[in-house]
């Protein structure tokens, strides 16, 4: 059966995140950074903003295509982070990390839209 939508693509696949297209040709590597000061995977070391920033940095530079931040604990047990402070936590994170050139994701529960505006990006494409 043929779908009229369908396009031929020549060449690897891609994933397409906002303005970036990551190439699918080999394995991506997501930085995972937790901004809590309980996370599972780091014990709140980032929970300091130049800290986080530093590890993203870090990440970016050891081969990372993407940086996931997350600012609400989700280990079992964990009490619920109030809204405003997750933005508090994770928004200014996600520009800094925007304007490096670098795709950014939010590890959050919310629904996409629900408060947390999109992050400016002012910088180009890798």
């Amino acid at each position: 059966m043929n779908d009229p939508r369908a396009t031929a693509t020549i060449g690897p696949a891609t994933l397409t995140c906002g303005r970036y297209r990551l190439s699918l040709d080999r394995p991506l590597v997501m930085g995972v950074l937790n901004v809590t000061s309980d996370s599972f995977s780091d014990g709140g070391r980032f929970l300091d903003s130049s800290a986080a920033l530093d590890h993203a940095r870090r990440m970016i530079e050891d081969g990372a295509d993407i940086i996931d931040v997350g600012g609400e604990s989700t280990r079992p047990g964990a009490a619920p982070t109030p809204e405003r402070e997750e933005l508090q936590r994770v928004v200014p994170l996600i520009e800094k990390i925007a304007a490096l050139g670098m795709p950014v994701s939010a590890d959050t529960r919310r629904p996409p839209g629900s408060a947390c505006p999109s992050a400016p990006t002012r910088a180009s494409p890798r």
